[in-house]
């Protein structure tokens, strides 16, 4: 579904030394989703060209649906937090509570985009490792002028 745009909302500019044609385009404010932008010229000789340019505007700043998980799980020694991000987080704080709700382990990353992995050793903080059975780890993302992001996640421990 392809609407044409307006002229007033581009400007083209020519460069006879190289041919080229620049053509800038700001499109107005874009809800999350696939894009695509055709362009279509003429040559001097009547010739059609078009060229396009897909791209994709992703939400302002959230997880992706599903994607908050750990791997392995259940694992034996250690496992990965991942998610995906849309865009750019300032902080992602993992904490990581047995099932009675004590802290054991707290990870922490910096200025986190797109694939987030978060590695846990499977130690508590003081370094011993801990017993097999099911933990929950809450993630937050902190962004400056944002509200944070705060999602739960369960994973169990067997040797």
């Amino acid at each position: 579904n392809f609407e044409p745009v307006n002229q007033e909302d581009y400007i083209v500019h020519f460069d006879p030394s190289s041919n080229d044609v620049v053509v800038n385009y700001t499109p107005k404010k874009l809800e999350p989703g696939n894009y695509e932008v055709k362009f279509f010229a003429y040559d001097f000789n009547g010739n059609l060209g078009m060229r396009s340019i897909k791209f994709v505007v992703k939400g302002e700043f959230e997880i992706e649906k599903n994607s908050l998980m750990n791997y392995p799980n259940p694992f034996e020694r250690e496992t990965n937090i991942t998610f995906q991000l849309s865009s750019v987080a300032d902080s992602a704080i993992v904490k990581i509570y047995t099932v009675s709700g004590r802290l054991i382990r707290t990870l922490e990353r910096q200025n986190v985009v797109n694939f987030v992995m978060i590695h846990w050793d499977g130690r508590d903080e003081d370094g011993k490792e801990v017993a097999n059975g099911v933990y929950y780890y809450k993630l937050r993302l902190k962004r400056q002028g944002r509200n944070d992001i705060v999602q739960i996640g369960k994973m169990l421990k067997l040797k």
